[in-house]
């Protein structure tokens, strides 16, 4: 078997075990009976009604235990199929690990039939870069500058003398340009090995420090320990070639195409043509959020599985719409209009008449940066 089939094998046992682990920690998003509305990706498209989604997730689940104690390329497309009635009839379910391990795969799957592994760890490469050079790019925006370390390490403040706070703000706006600066620098030989090392830590500063510290959004923790093991096969134990080989990887469709969804299409996102979550906005302040206001003394409320997440806000309850997700999904909303639009509807169908407003912003900024709606309109 060539050395560079063992590393495509090697790299498919990591992705089963990502899914396996996000899978696990997220397991009643991937069941259609529960409170949080499910949002298939076409409207016309129905949800995947019981038993068939236990069935549907129960041969995905086979397939990536078989990808990861004894990986064979021919597994692949089962893999993908189930995967892809699972995602086609949940939005909800495209979560960003989710997006990247499923294209990294059908990447894999290709180049196989193909026989052309070197060429699938390439293209593997270009998405790893785009991820971090879109993750930082992202967060270049006013709200992160403005209160990404104030939100994300306060405690860096309460150990720190006064006189030194006003130099922590400015960690804010480095953040952004040196992840951009590592991703590019996984492109340069000379470059390569530092940026693999300070990208690994910086996987170890998220999950200590904005998932551990802050107990929020465990579902990254096994995404950032995927991400370290891609980095170290992909540019540390896999030597990759030079950049003109690694970028335009001999014009071949496959990877002009991958380029193009990972490359070209998140530029849209900053204009709302083309999803965040497939544009890598990773902690940029950049998602939107919705809080529902119920009017005082609003007691129909309380008939509904939602009402547990439910909190007082201003004397009166709320329902945000990002808390709910993250506590019974455990993973955060995905943060697009349309669906925030399509939990607002089935909200307002329970009890449209005790609802006070609807603010619709970024997350955690909603009143400052949102708009308020009614049910009507």
């Amino acid at each position: 078997m060539a050395h560079s089939e063992n590393t495509t094998l090697h790299l498919l046992r990591l992705l089963g075990i990502g899914f396996i682990a996000g899978m696990i920690y997220s397991w009643p998003l991937w069941f259609t009976d529960r409170t949080f509305p499910v949002v298939t990706v076409f409207s016309w498209l129905p949800p995947l009604s019981p038993p068939f989604d236990s069935l549907a997730l129960g041969f995905l689940v086979v397939s990536l235990i078989v990808m990861i104690f004894k990986p064979f390329f021919k597994i692949i497309p089962i893999t993908l199929f189930f995967l892809f009635v699972l995602l086609i009839t949940d939005t909800m379910r495209w979560q960003p690990w989710v997006y990247q391990y499923t294209l990294m795969l059908v990447v894999v799957g290709i180049y196989h039939f193909k026989e052309s592994q070197k060429d699938s760890l390439n293209t593997l490469r270009i998405i790893m870069i785009a991820t971090y050079f879109y993750s930082g790019l992202t967060k270049v925006n006013p709200l992160f500058f403005e209160h990404a370390v104030t939100f994300f390490a306060p405690w860096l403040f309460t150990y720190t003398p006064v006189d030194f706070h006003r130099f922590l703000m400015l960690l804010s706006y480095v953040i952004p340009f040196f992840e951009m600066a590592l991703a590019i620098g996984l492109l340069l030989p000379r470059l390569r090995h530092a940026s693999v090392m300070l990208l690994i830590v910086m996987h170890l500063c998220i999950i200590v420090f904005l998932s551990l510290a802050l107990r929020w959004n465990f579902i990254i923790i096994p995404w950032n320990l995927v991400m370290i093991g891609l980095l170290w096969i992909l540019f540390i134990k896999e030597n990759p070639p030079k950049l003109s080989s690694m970028v335009l990887n001999r014009f071949r469709p496959v990877p002009i195409a991958v380029f193009i969804l990972v490359g070209i299409m998140p530029l849209l996102s900053f204009k709302g043509y083309w999803d965040k979550y497939l544009s890598f906005h990773l902690y940029s302040f950049t998602a939107e959020n919705a809080i529902i206001t119920f009017k005082e003394n609003a007691t129909l409320i309380q008939d509904f599985g939602w009402y547990a997440y439910t909190h007082e806000l201003d004397g009166k309850r709320s329902l945000d719409v990002l808390h709910w997700s993250l506590m019974e999904l455990n993973v955060p909303v995905y943060p697009e209009r349309r669906v925030l639009v399509h939990v607002i509807e089935h909200i307002c169908s329970d009890v449209g008449s005790e609802i006070e407003h609807i603010y619709i912003g970024k997350a955690y900024f909603e009143k400052e940066t949102g708009e308020v709606y009614g049910c009507v309109e």
